[in-house]
């Protein structure tokens, strides 16, 4: 009789059987896994289980997912002692060979201990690795404060406990975690130009540039994020033929006010391809010369601006 394969995940101290079929893991409590992270999408990767394979694939997730800290850009096999990272959580894929097994253990919700931030099940009344009471709602991550299940707002400090729309969370909105795993994202962008999956990397960049827009619109410049965002935008732009990604950089940087570097400014100028956005850099161009500094590297590139302008003029 040949044996049968037993699949198992194992996240944190315990190990979740996974029987035939799809197995989605996800923030939704419809998941078989939920894990209330703000990092994890509502559906983020599915495992499906077959008698002799098992795969993985991501759903279009936010903040995407590594297999052995490599980028899932497809639907891929899972083999023994793969580990999946999932938000900022990490699970391990195990299989071995068996007879027909025991009957399957349910899962439930999983919720982050607002002390220690160890995930536990929902619904524990006290964490068992740091000993916090965690009622039966959860707690404000700002004031501490108990809530009960369904409250929007804390009732000790006000601050918002849940979206009320249920989307991700922006990676620079997400805790604690939320610095390790902006590098990941960024990693994972990298990775995904460096193969030529350029779809992959549009989709995981524009929730980033979506984080950078929510934080301009609330007062907050990162000049630092900007030109990461600016450099992969324009890569995409000339691989994927999408002009509007440049006119995105150019309306950023005027918005910003900020010079840009030169060297960005000449990769814009070789992505502009047929389509040049000669309107967005003189909108640019006024924002620069309408200011005081006299600087020479802002004067060097008032000068390459018009100069492109013109040139584009003349086409």
């Amino acid at each position: 009789m040949e044996k049968k394969k037993k699949y198992r995940l194992k996240f944190i101290f315990q190990e979740i059987d996974l029987a035939p079929g799809m197995f989605l893991i996800g923030r939704s409590p419809s998941c078989n896994l939920t894990l209330e992270d703000p990092l994890v999408s509502r559906q983020h990767i599915k495992i499906h289980i077959a008698d002799r394979e098992a795969t993985i694939e991501d759903l279009g997730s936010r903040n995407g997912t590594l297999v052995n800290n490599e980028p899932l850009f497809d639907a891929a096999p899972l083999k023994h002692k793969d580990r999946v990272r999932v938000g900022s959580h990490e699970m391990v894929f195990l299989e071995e060979s068996r007879f027909p097994s025991r009957p399957m253990r349910p899962t439930g919700a999983m919720i982050n201990c607002p002390a220690c931030r160890i995930p536990i099940a929902a619904g524990t009344p006290k964490c068992p690795h740091c000993n916090t009471d965690i009622g039966t709602g959860h707690m404000c991550r700002k004031c501490r404060t108990p809530s009960r299940s369904g409250d929007v707002h804390c009732s000790g400090c006000g601050a918002v406990l849940k979206s009320q729309d249920d989307t991700t969370i922006p990676i620079e909105l997400g805790g604690a975690s939320s610095g390790w795993t902006s590098s990941l994202v960024v990693e994972v962008i990298e990775k995904a130009l460096a193969a030529k999956k350029f779809q992959h990397a549009a989709s995981l960049l524009d929730g980033k540039i979506q984080d950078f827009d929510f934080k301009i619109s609330a007062g907050t410049l990162d000049v630092a994020l900007l030109l990461e965002i600016s450099g992969f935008n324009t890569t995409l732009a000339r691989e994927l033929k999408q002009p509007d990604r440049l006119e995105w950089v150019i309306r950023s940087w005027t918005s910003s006010a900020s010079p840009m570097p030169l060297d960005l400014l000449d990769e814009i100028h070789a992505a502009q391809g047929d389509s040049p956005i000669t309107n967005s850099l003189k909108t640019y161009l006024t924002a620069l010369k309408g200011t005081d500094d006299t600087a020479h590297s802002r004067q060097e590139l008032v000068s390459r601006i018009e100069n492109i302008i013109r040139e584009n003029g003349r086409q």
